[in-house]
């Protein structure tokens, strides 16, 4: 049976994925499996989207994901790699987890499960109006991560010295009005601070 597009939606957990694999009419051609997330896993999934791709032969596989933390990345690489795929042109989605929680607002309520979940992945893939696909910039990937964690650090770097502030306050409440250093966290400053 020929079909224009496959939709797979993967709920991606830290230790477990959920498939789901629908049809243009939506219906179900594959329900939620539970899978392990890690290479023996991902080779499941991979095998299991192969075996549908190969029945209903589709024009073009549509996989999606939720972009929650980093637990599909090395999913959709593994995927992007695929040879086992790569005849059904597989187009891969990290979404936005608040637009598939306001998408499932239009059904009627239900039991949320991981299943349901992958359900409703494939579904928005289905209704259209996605993202970008997924495409990652392995050159510039590192640079990336790096500057984003000393952006964090950062962050964190004033949230602790602003915490350590308020304390400092109650013992020299008059340490930063006086201001006896230039650096309130510099080394001769912290001497003075630790040592009276």
């Amino acid at each position: 049976m020929l079909i224009p597009q496959l939709y797979a939606g993967i709920d991606v957990g830290s230790t477990k994925n959920a498939l789901c694999c629908l049809e243009a009419s939506g219906k179900r051609v594959e329900k939620g499996k539970l899978f392990a997330n890690h290479l023996s896993g991902a080779q499941v999934i991979e095998a299991q989207l192969a075996h549908v791709c190969q029945a209903y032969q589709p024009k073009q596989l549509l996989i999606g994901t939720e972009a929650t933390s980093f637990y599909d990345f090395h999913l959709l690489e593994f995927f992007a790699a695929s040879e086992r795929l790569a005849p059904f042109s597989p187009v891969l989605y990290r979404i936005n987890p608040k637009l598939i929680k306001h998408f499932k607002k239009s059904y009627p309520e239900g039991h949320n499960t991981d299943e349901t979940a992958a359900f409703f992945i494939a579904d928005f893939l289905r209704f259209g109006r996605l993202p970008h696909p997924f495409n990652a910039k392995m050159d510039y990937l590192p640079l990336q991560r790096l500057t984003r964690f000393r952006a964090h650090v950062s962050r964190q770097m004033t949230v602790e010295k602003n915490y350590f502030l308020s304390h400092l306050f109650l013992k020299f409440s008059a340490y930063q009005q006086v201001k006896p250093f230039s650096d309130t966290f510099g080394a001769t400053s912290q001497a003075v601070i630790a040592e009276f």
